[in-house]
């Protein structure tokens, strides 16, 4: 049993009272284009990165060469959509590091509760709609289950077996899983976890410390909650969260042990298939492992795999060869390649609706011979009906939303000012911005920004988006607010840069943090349709004097 405890510990550091500026600063919510099930990337997500970044920038983990022809991977941008942020019933969760605090806003009042949780607390989760969360101590090497259903709120600590970096919390709130990133390592922290992960029974509050392959990823749940699968450069780690007695197994996913490494994967909700491509290229196959036998089967395909998405249904998955200018529909149970669509460019490429019903085909290389386009493939007939559309700029990632009826293609930015008195096309290409597409009647609309688009977060009732602009170098800090129904586009503008954007669904409100020397979060009716500044209710400082402008 590990040590649990409702009170703070006399060997924690002591509180630190000076210097409250940052306590807004800490709050998590950014994570990469990944669906439910998905992990690594796609050849055309090695080496995310800002939209003008160049498609030979250097390749990210889990990339490679990628194709052939010597054009190497796409360089598709990875965090195009915002993941919820830490947002209980209709309180915003945050932490600051440096004064070892959680704070509660209430998305109404804005009024600020702390609670003291623990040393330089670096995450927190919450349980969906309810004001319970979970936060991790980085400096305590701790968890801190907190319960603000009531009040005052109650947190319970309990300790940490290793020293661990990142959080993850099962959909249904039952399992928190903790690991080392090392991507997230700073100087002079404990990285030997490196094969070790925790996972926490939140409503026993019983922790159990496991053994996984090297550098595992962030946990994969199925949908019924009893499984967890740990992606790693070794393998799949599956973690059957039903009975905590059973000693996790690593299986591979690739029969090739030298090819384990840096893998798309991507895992059925219910967790019957494990799907993956090799993300360096060279296999003309994709691997499919059932877990629940441990078999693993490569399925031979017509060329190199480029990106692979898995239908919502987990029995499907859209696999595409850039160099063969082809995608196949497979069905995994079976291997069969039920679907193979010859394609008229070079497209490596897609995002899949959550109906199944369509797919936007694309790709993120430049290319002389090849004007900016996407396709849209219509699932719904057969054969599979593929149109192009012709795009006004390079695409460098694209997103469907949850409801399937649009879909947000981010842009590339070539480098120099927007002129509007050079040509058409070099101002085009100078300029920030991204399209919305009618999924529906393949309507473009390209919105042209002011400032980089920070990512997309689509509303809970699917009828509208936000994306937040930030160009500090002009001052030029926005939200824009899209209408999914008439692809209408405003703007309000935010007093300082945006880090990111999320939805209180309960108080029909939105929220913005905001970069600031004191701490900045302001709040947006969700249905406001006022364009000026003061549509924003904006909380400052509010660690030091707490001021509402």
């Amino acid at each position: 049993m590990h040590d649990i405890d409702e009170k703070r510990r006399s060997t924690r550091r002591p509180k630190r009272r000076a210097g409250l500026a940052a306590a807004i600063m800490g709050l998590t919510g950014l994570a990469g284009l990944t669906g439910c099930g998905d992990a690594g990337m796609s050849d055309e997500m090695a080496g995310a990165g800002a939209p003008n970044a160049s498609a030979d920038a250097g390749a990210g983990e889990g990339s490679g060469a990628g194709g052939s022809g010597g054009q190497g991977p796409e360089d598709e941008t990875e965090s195009l959509a915002f993941s919820p942020p830490a947002v209980g019933d209709d309180h915003v969760w945050v932490t600051s590091r440096e004064n070892d605090l959680l704070l509660r806003i209430d998305a109404r009042s804005r009024a600020v509760t702390p609670i003291d949780v623990g040393d330089a607390p670096s995450a927190v989760l919450t349980l969906p709609g309810v004001e319970r969360g979970v936060v991790l101590n980085r400096g305590s090497d701790e968890l801190a289950v907190v319960d603000a259903t009531v009040d005052p709120a109650k947190v319970a600590f309990i300790a940490l077996p290793r020293h661990f970096n990142a959080l993850a919390l099962s959909p249904d709130g039952r399992h928190a899983v903790v690991w080392f990133d090392l991507a997230l390592a700073e100087v002079g922290e404990d990285t030997t976890a490196l094969q070790d992960a925790a996972i926490l029974d939140v409503e026993a509050m019983e922790l159990r410390a496991i053994s996984t392959g090297f550098r595992p990823r962030s946990p994969i749940f199925t949908a019924d909650g009893e499984t967890c699968f740990l992606v790693t450069e070794d393998g799949v780690s599956v973690v059957d969260l039903a009975h905590p007695e059973a000693a996790p197994r690593l299986l591979p996913t690739a029969t090739d042990p030298f090819l384990q490494d840096g893998r798309e994967v991507a895992i059925s909700p219910d967790g019957a298939y494990v799907v993956s491509r090799a993300g360096a290229g060279g296999e003309s196959s994709i691997s499919v492992l059932t877990p629940a036998d441990g078999a693993l089967v490569e399925i031979a395909l017509p060329g190199e795999p480029t990106d692979l998405d898995l239908f919502a249904e987990g029995r499907k998955a859209l696999v595409m060869l850039r160099e063969a200018r082809r995608a196949v529909i497979v069905d995994v149970a079976t291997g069969a390649l039920d679907v193979s669509v010859d394609l008229p460019a070079a497209l490596g490429s897609a995002a899949v609706a959550p109906d199944g019903e369509r797919a936007l085909l694309y790709t993120t290389l430049p290319s002389a011979d090849l004007s900016p386009r996407f396709a849209a493939l219509d699932l719904t007939t057969d054969p599979p009906a593929l149109t192009q559309h012709p795009v006004r700029k390079e695409i460098a990632g694209a997103v469907i939303d949850p409801g399937g009826r649009a879909a947000w293609l981010l842009h590339r930015k070539a480098e120099g000012e927007p002129d509007p008195t050079l040509s058409e096309a070099d101002f085009l290409s100078r300029s920030y911005g991204y399209s919305l597409v009618d999924l529906e009647s393949l309507f473009v609309r390209l919105v042209t920004t002011p400032a980089e688009p920070r990512g997309v977060l689509f509303s809970a009732d699917l009828a509208r988006a936000w994306v937040p602009l930030s160009r500090p170098e002009t001052g030029v800090h926005e939200l824009q607010i899209l209408d999914l129904d008439g692809l209408a586009v405003r703007s309000v503008p935010l007093p300082s840069s945006p880090e990111m954007v999320g939805e209180v669904p309960s108080a029909d409100r939105v929220f913005v943090t905001q970069s600031h020397g004191e701490g900045r979060i302001s709040f947006l009716d969700r249905d406001s349709e006022r364009r000026e500044t003061d549509a924003l209710e904006t909380l400052s400082g509010y660690l030091l004097n707490g001021r509402i402008e």
